[in-house]
């Protein structure tokens, strides 16, 4: 049965010009890439997913474009620091300096890599600010 359908195939291909198997294959080529264009980013997005699950992150989204990203947990996250080579993560401040107190010299160390979280690295803390 399968056999035959393709020889009907082939013979209907054969009697085309040589225009119309050229139409042919470029609609073929539209349609394929339309369809890499569409399922693409979900593929992606999934092996990035399970990539993330795999290396120990979560798989989050976030901002204002509600963006799809991984985030990683830091061992030392929350402890005490001075500067950011103490931490895995960096050392910033969450909180924001109250304006005409003197600049915070203690942080802590960030608790994971989520970019979207207001924070300033204690070497700098007049640059808090949210990426959000």
């Amino acid at each position: 049965m399968h056999v035959q359908i393709l020889n009907n195939l082939y013979s209907w291909f054969k009697k085309l010009t040589r225009w119309r198997k050229i139409l042919i294959f470029v609609f073929i080529l539209l349609l394929l890439s339309l369809v890499s264009i569409l399922f693409y980013p979900r593929v992606v997005l999934l092996y990035q997913s399970s990539v993330c699950a795999k290396d120990g992150g979560e798989w989050t989204m976030g901002g204002i474009a509600e963006n799809q990203y991984c985030v990683y947990s830091f061992d030392d996250g929350g402890k005490s620091c001075h500067n950011s080579e103490e931490c895995m993560g960096g050392c910033v401040i969450y909180d924001p300096p109250v304006f005409g107190q003197p600049l915070p010299t203690v942080g802590v160390c960030r608790y994971n890599s989520d970019p979207f979280v207001c924070h300033a690295p204690i070497s700098y803390p007049d640059f808090y600010g949210c990426a959000d």
